[in-house]
């Protein structure tokens, strides 16, 4: 995935706050790791797309192998039969249109809600099936900055500050050119927009939390 914290590594606007995090309590802030490719085009090597996308891991293996793949279609359901067996996984198009496609294997994906409410229409016999839920706890804020302390050249603001025994959550702090890769980058005073994203451990337990009524949080 071409994983690397070198993205922001000089830039201006990021090393600055990363010193006043550090000076401020934050001694673990570090730039923030991305999946991008920084590795330039050549020897033959192309390297045009510098974002990461799963999408090259399936150009990479059409190279190894032949596949069919099925787009616009949402996968609804495991089909099973004798003895639970798999025998394919059930699929609805946008225009409401249901398609069996056969397999001999089933490998889900969808993340930590979709994966079993697939798993639960065919009603495969297992306890753990729509319990122990878990997804990313996430609360966002927004803010700005003022580009009159830096210098000229800002780069973009991508920073880490990891989760540690005593604070059980990690931040994320991105603004500025962080969006502008392939259009002109403007020059302003004020920057708006900059993102604080906290993201939290959520436990997981067999019974779902109650979220009606009263209980709601």
């Amino acid at each position: 995935m071409t994983v690397t914290d070198l993205y922001s590594r000089y830039s201006t606007f990021t090393q600055i706050l990363l010193d006043r995090l550090r000076a401020k309590g934050y001694p673990k802030a570090v730039d923030q790791p991305v999946a991008i490719d920084l590795q330039p085009t050549q020897f033959g090597d192309l390297h045009s797309n510098a974002y990461f996308s799963s999408i090259i891991f399936l150009e990479r293996t059409l190279e190894l192998h032949p596949f069919d793949l099925a787009v616009n279609a949402w996968a609804i359901q495991v089909l099973t039969g004798q003895n639970q067996k798999t025998r394919g996984i059930r699929v609805i198009t946008p225009e409401k249109k249901v398609y069996d496609l056969r397999c001999k294997s089933v490998a889900l994906a969808a993340s930590g809600l979709e994966t079993p409410r697939i798993l639960l229409n065919p009603g495969i016999p297992l306890r753990a099936f729509g319990h122990y839920l878990t997804n990313h706890s996430i609360i966002n804020g927004n803010g700005e900055i003022s580009s009159e302390e830096f210098t000229e050249i800002l780069g973009m603001i991508y920073i880490l500050v990891p989760q540690t025994w005593y604070r059980p959550f990690q931040l994320q702090i991105f603004g500025s050119y962080y969006s502008y890769q392939y259009r002109s980058k403007p020059r302003k005073n004020e920057w708006e927009g900059n993102a604080l994203i906290t993201l939290g451990k959520v436990q997981s337990q067999y019974e779902k939390p109650d979220v009606s009524g009263s209980n709601q949080t």
